[in-house]
């Protein structure tokens, strides 16, 4: 079990009530924890002090992620749709946690932030193998 998971099932019982809670609090990002008002697990990722100059976020089949702009820097929203993978879920935020915090500075840490959701979003895209043809 990694931060975020214990995290999340610290408050659980809580829900939406239990507000946000901050997770990796020497990180140069800001990750905060929480459940939506519908009771879905909800990560929060904010930059301060920087603009969204790394394009456009991946989209997910299970996952809904929205990103703001906002007066203090970016912010970056993410929430599990699918209750069934909340242990996957709780692993991507470790890996971007984790990965970003070889970033020195806040912009370093936001691109690889972003770079890892990138990877996540190709990783869990829904690909057909080809289809081999056997003489037939």
């Amino acid at each position: 079990m990694n931060d975020f998971e214990s995290q999340w099932e610290s408050i659980s019982t809580a829900g939406h009530a239990a507000g946000r809670l901050r997770v990796y609090p020497d990180h140069l990002l800001d990750f905060f924890i929480s459940f939506s008002l519908s009771g879905h697990r909800e990560i929060v990722i904010e930059a301060k002090g920087i603009k969204n100059d790394f394009g456009e976020l991946p989209t997910f089949e299970n996952l809904g992620v929205v990103l703001k702009e906002t007066a203090a820097g970016l912010s970056i929203g993410i929430v599990l749709i699918d209750h069934e993978l909340a242990k996957s879920f709780a692993v991507m935020c470790y890996d971007i946690a984790e990965r970003s915090k070889k970033g020195e500075t806040i912009e370093a840490a936001a691109m690889i932030a972003f770079a890892c959701l990138r990877d996540w979003a190709d990783l869990l895209k829904r690909r057909r193998p080809p289809r081999i043809n056997y003489g037939k």
